[in-house]
């Protein structure tokens, strides 16, 4: 069944007692599963949820260290991404409807990268020389 934050939440607040998850590991658990591909429509992405209940977190195996570190980088990555939403949101004027559309959400996530690469090669010339001559070869 494919869930969004909304209809999760209340799901797991619904089993919240009998799973024994604080709210905090829920958010967690919750935030660390949206597909990034819709963020903007908090969409989680099932295997991504299941993962959490399916593996053994008993021990120290390279499968749940590799599991915690993606999931840490996911958490750092919906924070920023959800940050640059809220400011672009707050800066529209009409149309505010249009968070929804996967073109809003594409136009907003790669326009970040290519500010931040521009922005990069604009403070370090070097790097765009290096990768012309990379190109060139």
């Amino acid at each position: 069944m494919l869930h969004n934050v909304k209809t999760l939440l209340a799901k797991l607040q619904s089993l919240q007692r009998e799973i024994n998850l604080t709210d905090d590991e829920i958010t967690i658990i919750i935030y660390t599963s949206l597909d990034h591909q819709y963020l903007t429509n908090l969409l989680v992405l099932p295997g991504e949820f299941l993962m959490w209940f399916t593996l053994n977190f008993e021990g120290e195996s390279t499968e749940e260290r590799d599991f915690k570190e993606n999931k840490e980088e996911i958490w750092i990555s919906t924070c920023i991404q959800a940050a640059g939403i809220i400011k672009a949101y707050n800066s529209m004027t009409s149309n505010k409807e249009d968070i929804m559309t996967q073109t809003w959400w594409e136009h907003q996530r790669y326009s970040n990268f290519g500010n931040l690469l521009a922005s990069r090669f604009k403070s370090k010339p070097h790097l765009m020389q290096t990768l012309r001559d990379k190109f060139r070869s």
